[in-house]
């Protein structure tokens, strides 16, 4: 009798010992106890609240009345989304190099924006040098102006002054001319000889023609044609 007792009190344990198990399980994985099988029938099915249609949705009420396991309701949630996913077309190790390279790239870029800053900086004192040249070439270009300028208005001067001087001497040698307008030949012949030649042919460049000739035509043959040739020349 002892025997049959223990055998029903373990068969009774084990029983139970299942049952138990198996709703730990159920509860653990999420799944509602009336959608047990075997079982499921032994616990009633929760109360569906029904809304209008012109009643506000409550999220957290929607949260608390879905009994549906937490995986199940990520993947019904995600499984829209698949839709829209498309395979990459590169590997690992292709979007790694690929990003390798635009990392090198963005380096030489950086380094190159350095470069032209550099260079437009160079740029920039090499163009203030040329401005700086540019205005001293300016400067010397003016002076040089001016000292042209100043060299013409003395050549102007100096011409001026010139010319008066030979107006001058053509009057100096037109008084004297008029000593050897009249008088005897011979002697103003041996006068004119004591000048110089070129003297001489300006004093006679100061008499009428006629005049000149007679006294050229008495000088002594071995000055005749110094005499002649210089009265040529101030002629000219």
């Amino acid at each position: 009798m002892n025997n049959i007792l223990k055998y029903i009190a373990f068969a009774s344990g084990g029983v139970v010992l299942f049952f138990s198990s198996f709703l730990a399980f159920a509860a653990l994985s999420g799944t509602p106890p009336h959608m047990l099988a075997v079982i499921g029938g032994l616990f009633p099915e929760p109360e569906v609240a029904i809304r209008t249609e012109n009643e506000p949705v409550n999220l957290m009420e929607e949260v608390a009345l879905d009994t549906r396991p937490v995986v199940e309701v990520i993947e019904s949630a995600a499984s829209p989304l698949k839709a829209f996913l498309l395979e990459s077309p590169f590997s690992t190790d292709e979007l790694e190099q690929l990003q390798s390279r635009m990392k090198s790239g963005v380096e030489a870029n950086n380094q190159r924006a350095i470069d032209f800053g550099r260079r437009e900086a160079e740029l920039e004192v090499r163009e203030r040098q040329l401005d700086e040249r540019w205005e001293e070439l300016v400067k010397i270009r003016t002076a040089l102006i001016e000292h042209d300028l100043e060299l013409e208005l003395r050549e102007d001067e100096l011409i001026r002054n010139e010319n008066a001087q030979m107006e001058r001497e053509r009057g100096s040698w037109s008084s004297m001319a008029k000593i050897f307008e009249t008088g005897d030949t011979a002697t103003l012949v041996e006068n004119l000889v004591m000048f110089p030649p070129d003297q001489a042919a300006q004093i006679l460049r100061g008499l009428k023609e006629t005049r000149a000739s007679e006294l050229i035509n008495g000088l002594p043959r071995d000055r005749y044609l110094e005499y002649a040739d210089a009265y040529r020349k101030a002629g000219l």
